[in-house]
């Protein structure tokens, strides 16, 4: 199985505007999640995924707690393959129970594929949605909802996707993407509560760890070096709850005008003089998501175990 990519939190994603923030209070799973992004503002209101890599077959997973149904037929999230054409779209109406009806871009304008479903809004409610250039499944709760088959030749190579308000107040949680069914998969957030032993960056805040590990993001408080080369790890306390089977690292980031223009999310084992580092990322002039998926661990190349996951440190490295 091949994780894309996965976000549970906004540092993931990259917002249109300022109506959507980080939700505390409720419409997540906290044994997982230590919080849902909330979409308010306008129905055109976003979160996109940056791009990501792809295959053929196409898995999406995340949870969704919905105010209510639109009064009107609203994109819900869109689909978007390797040259940034939207390729398929998920459409929600009703002023009950949200409805939901997938359509494939067949070259020329956007067909209905399915039947559609419907789910209870106020609720936190699983959702996988399985696509391929023949095939399409949609499963709430685990339970296969909506299918059919088609020639969706267009829908190839997905490599982003972007979420929509709607016209309702959507919460968001627990996104993962893959090639294989992700169904009972589950993304655990782990929160950094203190420094690591490398502390080559800099801070605005002391200590440091406190500028990245904010449940509501801020890039008014951050790291930072002036020097290539420099590595900053964090350590986290949590509990897993389920069995790994990827680490995911995240980290927003932006470059100055001078200095480092690179950057490399890293991963350190507890107890090991190596750090494992990820290829190299390109920054810009704006803090924007970064995500690095380890799909075996690094020491050794072997399947994560839990006591690997919750031993290990988290960081980044400067590259000029």
């Amino acid at each position: 199985m091949t994780i894309y990519w996965a976000g549970g939190e906004m540092s993931s994603f990259v917002p249109s505007d300022g109506s959507m923030y980080e939700e505390t209070g409720g419409f997540f799973d906290n044994r997982y999640a230590r919080c849902a992004m909330y979409m308010g503002g306008s129905p055109g209101s976003t979160l996109a995924s940056e791009p990501y890599g792809y295959g053929t077959d196409y898995w999406i997973h995340f949870n969704l707690a919905s105010s209510g149904g639109p009064n009107a037929s609203y994109p819900m999230a869109s689909f978007y393959n390797a040259s940034g054409t939207e390729v398929y779209r998920l459409v929600a109406s009703g002023l009950g129970n949200t409805e939901v009806t997938g359509f494939y871009w067949n070259g020329s304008a956007f067909v209905q594929v399915g039947a559609g479903f419907s789910f209870t809004n106020g609720q936190v409610s699983a959702f996988d949605f399985h696509l391929n250039s023949t095939r399409y499944e949609a499963y709430c709760a685990g339970t296969l909802v909506d299918s059919a088959n088609a020639t969706m030749t267009a829908v190839s190579q997905i490599s982003r996707h972007t979420f929509y308000q709607a016209n309702a107040y959507k919460y968001y949680s627990e996104c993962i993407v893959a090639d294989l069914p992700t169904l009972g998969y589950r993304l655990q957030t782990l929160a950094i509560t203190a420094n690591g032993d490398q502390q080559g960056w800099g801070s605005n805040v002391s200590p440091a760890y406190e500028a990245v590990n904010e449940i509501v993001y801020n890039d008014g408080i951050y790291i930072d070096t002036p020097t290539a080369n420099e590595v900053s790890t964090f350590a986290q306390a949590a509990t897993l709850v389920s069995t790994p089977s990827a680490v995911v690292v995240t980290a927003r980031a932006a470059a100055g005008s001078t200095g480092p223009q690179h950057l490399q999310l890293a991963l350190e084992p507890v107890g090991n003089s190596t750090v494992y580092f990820s290829g190299n990322m390109t920054l810009g002039s704006g803090f924007e998501p970064f995500v690095n998926v380890w799909p075996t661990n690094p020491n050794g190349n072997v399947a994560w175990t839990t006591a690997a996951v919750q031993d290990i440190l988290y960081g980044v490295k400067s590259i000029a």
